[in-house]
């Protein structure tokens, strides 16, 4: 791109071409990534929303390509390294989907650190909405859920996503069900917790959503916990 002016309307038609894309137009967003690379063809944004576009396409050949070239443009862009993972992950290579997702792990935590992102204050306004959305739950779930820890931290663990856990997962439940059996001396055998990624929450939501992104999440593992569907968590007035 020759001046910023350019790279200015390149990376326009980039968000628009992806809001398209979120939206399910199609074509709308074709016709922006070829605006685009009037001025760009081979920027590492052009091509990672072109990836996108094949991928809603179903051409995964021609996406995995173009976020190869996206990634060797740019190796910082994290979402392309996120993006070529989940193609990995849906082809079955884990140690392929593991290799990109730590890449994406140690990318967003340089962005965290850069954006100050899960300062104090975000952690304590993220503790509040989850406080909040537990001290409304009917006591048929907040007795059982008396002794659950619920964490936060700022990103899964490497070791986590050695294991194939996606990087940028909001939330996280494991251990023993409720109405699991109970171990040696009344103890569980497996310890329960519920985590919420305050880093991932806060750099997927804005003011505006926040909360609601945070009350999802809780309630999704919450509903875990109980060992139920996403169908299950609605019916019994968890959200």
């Amino acid at each position: 791109m020759a001046n910023p002016a350019q790279r200015r309307a390149v990376d326009a038609l980039v968000c628009e071409a992806l809001d398209h894309l979120d939206g399910g137009r199609l074509a709308a967003a074709e016709q922006c990534i070829s605006a685009a690379s009037v001025h760009a063809a081979d920027a590492a944004q052009v091509r990672f929303a072109r990836a996108q576009l094949y991928a809603a396409q179903g051409r995964e050949g021609l996406a995995a390509k173009e976020l190869a070239a996206a990634c060797a443009k740019d190796p910082c862009h994290a979402d392309a390294h996120y993006a070529m993972g989940c193609l990995h992950e849906a082809a079955g290579d884990h140690h392929a989907t593991v290799s990109c997702f730590l890449t994406v792990l140690r990318l967003d935590a340089a962005a965290d650190r850069r954006d100050n992102i899960g300062t104090l204050a975000d952690r304590a306004r993220i503790e509040h909405i989850a406080t909040r959305v537990l001290d409304g739950l009917p006591d048929r779930f907040s007795r059982p859920l008396a002794s659950i820890p619920i964490q936060l931290l700022a990103r899964p663990s490497e070791d986590l996503v050695r294991e194939g856990f996606d990087p940028r997962a909001l939330g996280l439940f494991e251990g023993a069900q409720a109405g699991d059996a109970i171990g040696f001396e009344g103890v569980r055998t497996t310890p329960s917790r519920i985590v919420l990624f305050y880093g991932n929450l806060l750099a997927t939501s804005d003011d505006a959503s926040l909360a609601d992104e945070v009350e999802v999440t809780l309630l999704h593992e919450i509903g875990h916990f109980f060992g139920l569907d996403e169908d299950g968590v609605a019916a019994l007035g968890l959200a």
